[in-house]
């Protein structure tokens, strides 16, 4: 039975025969090639609508290519369309789609209440098994010990497939639970998976709650604080694990143990002492209660989220000033690129294949077609101008 490349990248990566998936560069090899090949054949569907749009005189479909400057045929004019189409999910074409699509969300639903991050552990229990016993798998079938340790990196796979099923499950219990959630009904939601300089993979969430910011307050829904080690002492053991921000030189821009309040580093720590918890006019972020001197460098969370996720969680209540940073740096912003050696008039295809740097872990999720965006509304675009005014492009 044929099976296309990815469908066939699909099978290999999923079966119980574990080579293809535990293999170095197969699997970026095989994803750069599906990629090469979509963006080929949509040249080739731009050059056939060309075509298609002479036999049918119509105006604008002659201005998708134009004459080269290297000889007497035709290239894609990049001012006005893009070879990187937006179903390449690593392509600028594709950012800029997410962004147009969560800007018509966000004017819809007006702003959101909670803007959530939840990251991947190494230490969760469960996963510690999972990646060991693939570990042990390996040494099995080799009759040595594997030289791959087992961390997430080195078993990517594994690693992406637990992450997105307990997110699944976060959102499905926790979440979407007005009974167990802590802001009543959940409304709407965003959820963009990323990836931390390529390789861990976390999610940063826009969360439209029925409870508004006020009540949220008023029940403490976010807290900064280190709880009583008596009253409290799992959550106090989290909060000293995960939640506690140390400046590092390369990342905020102090060195650690840095405690100067009238000078905080990039993210803000260490933050100022407060009784309650309120928004400054004018700040990006809500101030929330610290009472102590150890709280300043609490990052906020949600306490019944860090018992049940436990790893790294960042909650804040969302203000209309920082909204558009959210949106455009956390939610929408496009993966970094290296800076390379690509001749000039190469084009943007041959910088995108040849520029471009995949983790392992987004490797996977590609390959296996895991959402990088999910909204739980769609958006669709209705052309609103009259039809002799309208552009052809391609679908």
């Amino acid at each position: 039975m044929y099976a296309s490349m990815g469908e066939n990248a699909k099978i290999k990566l999923n079966s119980v025969i574990p080579h293809f998936r535990h293999d170095i560069y197969w699997p970026g090899w095989m994803y750069m090639e599906i990629e090469s090949r979509r963006i080929f054949q949509n040249s080739q569907r731009l050059i056939r609508m060309d075509k298609t749009n002479r036999e049918q005189n119509r105006p604008t479909g002659d201005q998708l290519l134009q004459k080269s400057m290297y000889g007497d045929w035709k290239i894609v004019n990049e001012k006005i369309t893009d070879t990187l189409p937006s179903f390449v999910r690593t392509g600028d074409t594709f950012y800029r789609t997410i962004e147009a699509d969560l800007s018509a969300f966000v004017k819809a639903r007006l702003k959101p209440q909670l803007f959530m991050t939840v990251t991947l552990s190494e230490r969760w229990p469960e996963f510690r098994t999972i990646i060991q016993s693939a570990q042990d798998f390996l040494n099995t079938l080799s009759g040595e010990a594997h030289g791959q340790a087992a961390n997430p990196t080195n078993f990517p796979w594994e690693a992406v497939e637990y992450y997105y099923e307990r997110i699944y499950h976060l959102r499905r219990h926790l979440l979407a639970n007005p009974r167990v959630s802590g802001f009543g009904k959940l409304k709407e939601t965003v959820i963009r998976y990323e990836f931390q300089l390529r390789q861990a993979i976390h999610s940063h969430m826009l969360l439209w709650t029925e409870h508004s910011i006020e009540e949220l307050i008023s029940r403490n829904y976010v807290r900064a604080d280190i709880p009583d080690r008596n009253r409290e002492p799992q959550l106090y053991d989290l909060v000293n694990v995960h939640q506690i921000h140390t400046c590092q030189l390369h990342l905020c821009g102090k060195p650690p143990g840095h405690s100067n309040v009238q000078d905080p580093c990039k993210k803000g720590f260490p933050q100022p002492l407060s009784p309650v918890t309120y928004h400054e006019p004018g700040e990006l972020r809500y101030r929330y209660a610290r009472f102590k001197v150890e709280d300043q460098n609490v990052v906020p969370y949600c306490a019944p989220l860090l018992l049940i996720w436990k790893a790294h969680v960042n909650v804040q209540y969302v203000t209309t000033a920082g909204l558009t940073k959210y949106v455009s740096k956390y939610v929408t912003k496009t993966e970094p690129k290296s800076v390379v050696s690509i001749e000039q008039g190469e084009g943007r295809v041959k910088s995108h294949l040849e520029a471009r740097r995949l983790g392992a872990m987004e490797i996977m999720c590609l390959l296996n077609s895991k959402p990088i965006l999910k909204m739980s509304s769609g958006v669709q675009f209705l052309p609103n101008s009259m039809p002799e005014n309208r552009t052809w492009t391609v679908r």
